[in-house]
């Protein structure tokens, strides 16, 4: 399947995101609430984004040939090895995935970045978290309307996986970000540098480090299964081994 992109309203995405969650990523107490300057500064945040924010996403479906003991196998040829990865495939027999690159935008980086060299560094930190927060609450956004595309079918969205995320590796983001990726020929995407062209997915470009740019950017694939169920935000703590994340919602567990 070709890949097809989205562009959510800014305001919508700002609106999704909750208080609970921007506060985790705040590294803020859940059951303290913001009072003072603080809230003042959560609020520009949350305000100049739903004005001037601009959330973008590719998907692009894939079906599964096959998972073995150690490997996941696309019908495109490409094969995937992270334990992650194979794992919750197997866990919830996919027949099928979404390979999917997210963003925030360019613009929420780059004011983040202005209000730092303007002697501000309250206000660009609490932007900064704000885009982290945004790019999390595309991934709810962008699975229920991957939901509702595919409950004729029977078909459920399962929580999403990203390599570097416990046992799969960063060292797999570069195979993912080739599913999605288009030519960098030519000019750059608006808001990244002209020198910034390259193997990039719309706004979304690889660096040589497995990092992303702009910065609150995600890659991630999402399985689909026949299996009966909704994903929710903890499921995705829930199955990622990662240790000593310092923005856990839930224990892991294995979900077999």
């Amino acid at each position: 399947m070709s890949r097809v992109e989205w562009g959510p309203p800014g305001a919508e995405l700002a609106a999704a995101v909750e208080d609970g969650e921007y506060h985790r990523l705040l590294g803020w107490p859940p059951d303290r609430p913001l009072e003072g300057a603080l809230a003042a500064h959560a609020a520009e945040a949350r305000a100049w984004y739903a004005e001037s924010g601009r959330p973008w996403a590719a998907t692009r479906r894939i079906e599964v040939r096959g998972v073995d003991a150690t490997r996941v196998h696309l019908a495109t040829g490409a094969s995937f090895h992270g334990a992650a990865f194979v794992r919750r495939l197997a866990d919830v027999e996919s027949h099928a995935v979404v390979a999917a690159a997210l963003t925030a935008g360019p613009e929420i980086e780059r004011e983040a970045r202005r209000r730092w060299a303007d002697g501000k560094p309250d206000e660009g930190f609490f932007l900064d978290r704000f885009g982290a927060a945004v790019v999390e609450a595309l991934v709810r956004w962008l699975s229920r309307q991957l939901c509702r595309a595919a409950e004729p079918a029977g078909e459920t969205v399962m929580f999403h996986l990203s390599p570097g995320c416990g046992s799969w590796p960063l060292s797999e983001q570069r195979l993912l970000h080739g599913l999605l990726a288009e030519s960098g020929a030519g000019r750059a995407a608006p808001g990244l540098r002209a020198d910034s062209a390259g193997e990039r997915t719309g706004p979304v470009r690889l660096l040589e480090s497995g990092g992303l740019e702009p910065g609150p950017s995600l890659l991630a694939v999402l399985a689909l299964s026949r299996r009966s169920g909704r994903a929710t935000a903890a499921d995705a703590c829930r199955t990622c081994d990662l240790g000593g994340c310092a923005f856990r919602r839930a224990p892991f567990r294995r979900m077999r």
